[in-house]
């Protein structure tokens, strides 16, 4: 048995499924999810259930005898003792929590009923097995409008360019934790990119399209992908894997974009510094063939 705590937006559930998934092919087991993250959370939702695949959910009462992890989290007061129980480290020696950007060999090796917990960001937990992920992270449904616009993006030699701000700019601790890129990191990235292949043309995703607009007023051949009405952002996470090149914020869905291109070889130009200000390694964020380019940070 393999249970799985998803937490956070898309790019962070897909990374912890693409993890717990992987090891359900080496121990030839079963995933199982632990979703009580989303429950009363009113600022985030379980969004896998919008993908191609079915899920298994185990029920709290299960984690709590099998691995000492409290998931009863309907009750305010069940929450407040679980988080703090949770956050004070105890556990059953079958949990395996991941605190590193780096992938940790001994993953492969885990044996028996565990629980995952953590970040898996290093791409080695699943860099094999991303075919088989290609179809299960398939949408369920797509809107008209995306529909459309993979057809007239697929196969052509267009970029897409993510130009992450939201919390990003308004929240002080992801500013300075991860730092919100420079539009002088885009403009190196776009001349990293005209190296390597004549882009027809760039489709700009942001969840800020009046400043992106001024932003990249430099560019002729652009269309912003935040100008049409209706996509959502499972949406736009499939037209981006549908681009043949990408330039990518230090951001997980722009990430999981070109990790899931459908393209056999797409090009990709990364931020050498995934976080702003901190000695951390990153170097595992990607595969070797991504460019590296030095991170600009407002």
């Amino acid at each position: 048995m393999i249970v799985a705590k998803p937490v956070g937006g898309l790019a962070n559930q897909l990374v912890i499924y693409s993890a717990a998934y992987k090891l359900s092919l080496l121990k030839v087991d079963r995933v199982y999810l632990d979703l009580s993250h989303f429950d009363g959370n009113l600022k985030r939702k379980f969004r896998l259930e919008e993908l191609n695949f079915e899920h298994n959910i185990c029920h709290p009462l299960t984690i709590l005898l099998k691995f000492k992890r409290f998931a009863f989290s309907s009750n305010k007061v069940f929450r407040f003792i679980g988080e703090k129980l949770n956050k004070n480290g105890i556990y059953g020696d079958n949990c395996f929590k991941e605190n590193s950007l780096e992938f940790d060999e001994s993953f492969l090796y885990i044996s028996g009923d565990v629980y995952l917990e953590g970040d898996f960001i290093s791409y080695k937990y699943y860099s094999d097995i991303l075919r088989d992920l290609r179809e299960k992270f398939k949408p369920k449904q797509l809107s008209n409008s995306a529909l459309e616009l993979i057809e007239i993006v697929k196969n052509k030699n267009f970029a897409s360019i993510h130009y992450r701000r939201g919390d990003y700019m308004t929240d002080a601790v992801a500013k300075s934790f991860h730092g919100l890129l420079d539009i002088e990191y885009y403009k190196n990235a776009i001349t990293e990119l005209e190296k390597l292949t004549p882009v027809l043309t760039y489709y700009v995703f942001t969840d800020d399209v009046e400043v992106a607009r001024q932003d990249f007023n430099f560019l002729s051949n652009v269309e912003f992908v935040g100008e049409i009405d209706g996509l959502t952002d499972i949406d736009e996470l499939e037209i981006m894997k549908n681009i043949k090149n990408n330039i990518i914020a230090n951001s997980g869905f722009s990430r999981w974009g070109a990790l899931l291109n459908y393209n056999e070889s797409p090009n990709v130009i990364m931020p050498r510094s995934w976080f702003r200000g901190y000695d951390i390694a990153t170097t595992e964020i990607g595969p070797d063939n991504w460019v590296r380019i030095d991170s600009v940070f407002i």
